[in-house]
């Protein structure tokens, strides 16, 4: 079903490339400790242009935690990114928060986002989120 919302927005042809990209990507940094589930993996992106965007939606639809950091796309083709991100991840039905003016972080599901204090920041029951 996800497939099909993507393809929807952005047609076949768009999501065989992304993925044929988020494949061989070279600007994707994994974070995981050894004795880690797949589900601790914490994957890095930060995307030059608008098309790497697709490596973080993807990265999710597989579960895994997503830190996007926007810092070197200029601030049309980021504002263009974190809308499409957000889109596809609430599509998903996962969360995001946002950690800093560039720094956005997105979760499937099955992860809590929570502060240091413990208050929940955005679940799938509150679709708030801390500023």
């Amino acid at each position: 079903m996800h497939h099909k919302i993507l393809s929807l927005a952005f047609g076949e042809r768009e999501l065989d490339q992304a993925h044929r990209l988020h494949q061989n990507s070279t600007s994707v940094e994994a974070m995981d400790a050894p004795f880690a589930d797949w589900w601790h993996e914490i994957v890095v992106f930060k995307p030059l242009v608008f098309e790497e965007a697709f490596e973080a939606v993807l990265a999710v639809r597989e579960q895994r935690t997503v830190l996007l950091n926007i810092c070197r796309m200029d601030p049309e083709h980021a504002r263009r990114t974190i809308d499409f991100v957000i889109g596809a991840v609430t599509a998903l039905d996962g969360q995001y928060v946002r950690i800093d003016e560039k720094v956005f972080l997105f979760a499937p599901s099955l992860v809590a986002i929570k502060t240091l204090q413990g208050s929940l920041i955005r679940d799938s029951s509150s679709k708030s989120i801390e500023r």
